[in-house]
């Protein structure tokens, strides 16, 4: 890989990917399964939530404002600098703060979609009628019953 070449985080991404495509990325894992992301398959992840976000620049005529709620996981990752990646502003949010403080930071963030992890699902509806910017709320988990990241990917 070449700093020079680096400017943006979406080189980054796809510099690493391609350098490093076959290799081991993130080692996890889910009901006693190791699960391994390559770079590869991660890429192409941050790749397709970026093509969906700008999409969504499209339809909301701006680039829109994303904030992510959550712990450190592949979904969350995901959403990161796949988010970056689009060149939209990605707002990290604490966890462990309260419908008003969580709400505050929204509404002042400008925020108009928000990733979130399930575990958070009761803050997030708490949230939902004092933040009207917010047009789309995403779950980092798959979900049958609401929008979720797997959903956006399988999509782009």
């Amino acid at each position: 890989m070449q700093y020079k070449e680096i400017k943006t985080i979406y080189d980054l991404v796809k510099c690493a990917g391609e350098e490093h495509k076959n290799r081991v990325f993130l080692r996890y894992e889910v009901n006693d399964e190791i699960i391994d992301v390559t770079y590869g398959q991660f890429v192409n992840n941050c790749k397709a939530l970026a093509a969906w976000l700008k999409d969504e620049n499209r339809l909301m005529g701006h680039k829109v404002n994303v904030a992510l709620l959550g712990s450190s996981s592949e979904a969350y990752l995901t959403a990161l600098l796949g988010g970056m990646s689009s060149g939209n502003i990605v707002i990290p949010l604490d966890t462990q703060v309260n419908v008003d403080t969580l709400s505050d930071a929204l509404n002042r963030a400008d925020a108009e979609i928000l990733f979130y992890d399930w575990e958070h699902a009761a803050l997030v509806e708490g949230i939902k009628e004092v933040c009207p910017k917010i047009k789309k709320y995403i779950s980092l988990q798959h979900g049958k019953h609401v929008p979720c990241l797997e959903q956006v990917l399988n999509l782009y």
